[in-house]
């Protein structure tokens, strides 16, 4: 490798698309360990971005100080804090991809080193810096996934199953889906796969559409998100979006109430449309009688950071969660039935 930069010129590059790339990583990608505070994770991003980059930069300074030696740097640091914090959610792909770059970074290593011996040349550098570079490029493969959903689509996780509009032949209801609701019993659940999960929370969602008679389909995803909540609905796309941050380590209880609860919030917009052009004789009728206050708190929306006990008691909120807790117990109580022998 030839030198390219001069050193000024090399750290300010390395300064300046480091940076560059942690500020989109933040705000794309970033997600807290489970095992550390939101604070406590952004902290370590930082360490390991600091001693990454000093690191890959020192190693190259004498020996590679190009934009390549750059771009490895870079993604050596990002492909470290994604693998601690995502690997629960790709184990599959991310033990594969640790595998193969821990045998390749070594082949070329002992590789590279055997050769240097037959030239009588003892450093250690250019192993070093080959084995490092392709262990980085395998690596990449971690981002792989994360990537591929921003870019693709809304979620950072294939969901198995398919969202399903409105047809002819019924969708069916809970006990239709037995089979896969099975997989809501916690001991089934915690051996599940987020995609596995999200595929089974999708099952419900298709129900959900079913029986509130909705007239489009309702995505289940999951995202990162800054909302401290598992769950949020987007009416413009019909998505329900799991925020990842939480879903890992949420119950099957917790998911599945938090689908039915964003699912009856799509209700409650399509009643809004309705409302607007019933003729007036009809509107006092029962089913549209928290219909103007559901207007209202639309335009007046109260988010839970701003004022918790007010977000807690809009009509629009207490409505859903106790729709979702009632349906949560229908659900269960099949389920129960079914795989247990007794009612729940």
């Amino acid at each position: 490798m030839e030198f390219r930069k001069a050193t000024w010129e090399y750290w300010g590059e390395n300064a300046y698309w480091g940076l560059l790339a942690m500020f989109w990583y933040r705000s794309r990608l970033f997600r807290s360990l489970s095992w550390l505070t939101l604070r406590q994770s952004r902290i370590l991003l930082w360490v390991v971005f600091v001693l990454l980059m000093l690191g890959g930069v020192l190693l190259t300074m004498d020996h590679a100080r190009n934009g390549y030696s750059t771009l490895i740097t870079v993604l050596g640091v990002f492909e470290v804090y994604t693998f601690l914090s995502y690997f629960r959610s790709f184990p599959v792909v991310y033990a594969v991809t640790l595998l193969a770059a821990a045998f390749l970074g070594c082949l070329v290593f002992f590789r590279e080193r055997s050769v240097q011996r037959r030239r009588r040349f003892p450093q250690l550098v250019f192993p070093i810096l080959h084995s490092r570079t392709v262990v980085t490029l395998v690596c990449a493969a971690t981002l792989v996934p994360l990537a591929l959903g921003l870019l693709l689509g809304d979620s950072l996780i294939h969901n198995p199953e398919q969202a399903v509009p409105r047809k002819q032949t019924p969708y069916g209801g809970i006990a239709e889906h037995i089979d896969r609701l099975g997989d809501l019993r916690p001991e089934v659940w915690n051996t599940l796969s987020s995609a596995e999960k999200a595929g089974v929370l999708q099952v419900a969602a298709n129900i959900e559409r079913e029986y509130l008679g909705l007239p489009h389909e309702l995505n289940v995803v999951v995202t990162l998100s800054t909302e401290q909540t598992l769950a949020y609905y987007n009416d413009s796309n019909h998505l329900i979006s799991l925020n990842i941050e939480m879903f890992d380590d949420s119950t099957a209880e917790e998911s599945l109430d938090s689908v039915c609860h964003e699912c009856f919030h799509a209700y409650q917009a399509r009643l809004c449309d309705l409302y607007d052009t019933v003729d007036p004789a009809y509107a006092d009728l029962l089913p549209f009688a928290d219909v103007p206050r559901y207007q209202w708190e639309n335009d007046h929306y109260i988010d839970g950071e701003d004022d918790l006990l007010a977000y807690y008691v809009q009509t629009c909120e207490v409505r859903a969660r106790e729709y979702a807790r009632n349906r949560v117990q229908e659900y269960y109580y099949l389920i129960n039935a079914v795989y247990d022998g007794v009612p729940g």
